[in-house]
């Protein structure tokens, strides 16, 4: 008799700073079509529940994981938090819009918003979720992203007089590990051997060297490695208003040559243009239709991040490189170079 074979379903670790996380202005405005796939959120864990929870992906995407629970919840009880400012309290934060007023093109800083009225705003993973449906997939994620992360943010071995820092890392492997506990037992008659890391982040690391940025990358594949991840994807990061930046996108690139089960799964987000970039400096050729106006800044927002449009696309690509990596055991096919002195 024939061995029954167990049905699919990847597990993903999205992480990495605010394009990762998701910080455009506008909210988005799509109905996302996904009927099996899962994020999961860790908080039930933190407050003693055996568990964490899944929930249908949608654009509620990631989590307020604040420092101190007590500070966050006053009453001792799990609720919706009013602590703001996501960079002084929270390793980790969700996806927020910051939208004011369209008449005056005027946003809300995000260090406003706090887990009881901030508003879900566009990011990769949900978009991700339907684009992997579409393919006959489906999958559990965890977002786990923080705008203006440096890498170190999610490593061990990093300054010894940042103690916020150090939590972050070993809270973010908390959450991998629970995740992928969590989704064993949840998806039992699965197979969720699969277990890909999604990283987009590097803005915040222009001052490091190519083989600075390398290393630590490095550093970064042996410890999810080491927590059960099997593929290590990465979204190559953007321009940021800093030509510096060609150094994370050569040691992203010569990172995925070196390493088994590496990959640049997409160049598109290094092909959107910044608002009031000199493209000449940049692009080989001037980028397609696909990738412009991909920052709400070229609406009259004083917001350079990746929107709904960017993210879209993102997703997109980075689906039909999974397929191709986790399914059909080939390379991805990645867009033609378009960066300068890459």
């Amino acid at each position: 008799m024939c061995e029954k074979r167990q049905k699919k379903r990847p597990l993903f670790v999205f992480a990495g700073q605010s394009n990762m996380m998701g910080a455009a202005v506008y909210p988005p405005t799509e109905k996302l079509d996904i009927g099996d796939s899962y994020e999961y959120k860790h908080k039930p864990r933190r407050f003693g529940a055996k568990h964490g929870d899944f929930t249908l992906a949608n654009f509620d995407c990631g989590e307020f994981s604040y420092y101190d629970l007590s500070a966050a919840y006053p009453d001792g009880k799990e609720g919706k938090s009013t602590l703001n400012h996501y960079w002084n309290n929270t390793y980790f934060c969700p996806a927020m819009c910051n939208l004011r007023s369209d008449e005056e093109k005027s946003v809300t800083p995000f260090v406003d918003f706090s887990e009881s009225d901030y508003v879900p705003g566009p990011s990769t993973p949900p978009y991700f979720a339907a684009e992997w449906e579409k393919l006959g997939n489906k999958c559990a994620y965890i977002h786990v992203a923080k705008g203006a992360a440096p890498i170190t943010h999610f490593l061990i071995d990093h300054d010894p007089s940042d103690p916020k820092a150090f939590a972050a890392a070993d809270y973010f492997r908390a959450k991998v590990r629970d995740f992928f506990a969590d989704a064993s037992e949840k998806f039992k008659d699965e197979d969720t051997s699969d277990r890909v890391f999604v990283w987009l982040q590097g803005e915040s690391d222009v001052s490091l060297s190519r083989e600075s940025y390398e290393s630590k990358l490095c550093e970064l594949y042996d410890e999810v490695f080491a927590l059960g991840c099997n593929y290590f994807f990465i979204i190559r990061v953007g321009y940021w208003g800093d030509e510096r930046i060609r150094n994370i996108i050569r040691a992203q690139e010569d990172f995925c040559r070196t390493r088994e089960n590496a990959y640049i799964i997409t160049r598109a987000c290094s092909f959107m243009p910044f608002f009031g970039q000199d493209e000449s400096k940049w692009f080989i050729s001037p980028p397609s239709e696909e990738y412009r106006e991909c920052r709400d800044s070229f609406f009259g927002f004083p917001n350079q991040h990746v929107n709904a449009k960017g993210h879209a696309l993102i997703a997109k690509r980075l689906a039909q490189n999974a397929e191709r990596v986790l399914n059909e055991n080939l390379p991805p096919e990645i867009e033609e170079e378009n960066v300068k002195g890459i």
